[in-house]
């Protein structure tokens, strides 16, 4: 009988240490994964560079603050910008005829920074001048490639790199590129709105943000660009644009209606 009751104590024994071995190991397996997991997502999210087009935005963006700090911003830059601008903006140009200006509001007036082409010598006439924000395409160039496309809509956006007064800042926005972390900082903690509550900051952390994205098709000469930003008036917003590539070598862009990944609104009223 003493025999028996130790060799049950042995069976007993043997079946713990299995079980707490399979709970070892198991613990284990979890933990390499779970290095595995954040060393991925870390790598996806954090450490990854920007893109040539997050670095052409960069550079852009630049260009534009050295250009709207030489001038005062209540009268029409008088100046031809072209060369300024194209020089950044390198696979597109604009039709030697025609020159390029920037007007800019009044600090105390309602408005943003419109982009003119003209040919008329500087001598602009309000019905012979037009923005290139509304669209009007046919003294601009664009090589059909990815870039030709992004850089398209960087100038299609101008405006949104310059002075914004009254109304016009409802379009301030906040894009994103490639650094997960300093972007939640910088929507959360910088708004027109104040900081974010909690759940938005969540919110903002279970989204699969990405880089500013082109697919281009060579064949059909059709661009798909794709961007995703905050804004305090709308929230997380993706949005899409198809520049389609002409045969005279200008370009059509056709926004998307924008995507609303997480709404929000700040509540300031301008």
């Amino acid at each position: 009988m003493e025999k028996y009751n130790r060799y049950k104590k042995l069976v007993r024994l043997v079946f713990a240490c299995i079980i707490a071995g399979g709970v070892v190991l198991g613990y284990y397996k979890y933990l390499k994964h779970e290095q595995k997991r954040i060393a991925h997502e870390m790598t996806k999210e954090y450490n990854l560079p920007d893109n040539e087009y997050t670095l052409k935005y960069a550079e852009y963006t630049r260009a534009l603050s050295q250009i709207y700090d030489i001038y005062e911003t209540d009268e029409l830059l008088n100046e031809d910008l072209k060369y300024r601008i194209t020089r950044v903006l390198d696979k597109t140009s604009i039709d030697k005829a025609n020159k390029l200006f920037i007007s800019c509001p009044a600090s105390c007036e309602e408005g943003l920074a419109r982009f003119i082409i003209d040919n008329s010598n500087g001598c602009i006439e309000e019905e012979k001048r037009y923005w290139i924000e509304d669209y009007h395409w046919e003294n601009i160039k664009a090589q059909p490639c990815p870039m030709g496309a992004w850089q398209m809509y960087l100038l299609m956006n101008s405006y949104l790199s310059g002075p914004l007064f009254g109304h016009s800042l409802y379009g301030y926005i906040t894009y994103y590129h490639s650094d997960r972390k300093h972007f939640v900082n910088t929507v959360s903690e910088h708004g027109f709105g104040g900081k974010l509550d909690e759940s938005l900051r969540l919110a903002l952390d279970t989204v699969e943000l990405h880089q500013p994205m082109v697919v281009y098709n060579d064949s059909t000469k059709v661009a798909d660009v794709s961007v995703m930003y905050w804004s305090d008036w709308g929230g997380l917003v993706e949005e899409s644009v198809r520049v389609e590539f002409l045969p005279d070598s200008t370009a059509i862009c056709k926004a998307s209606k924008p995507k609303i990944l997480i709404e929000y609104d700040c509540g300031v009223n301008f």
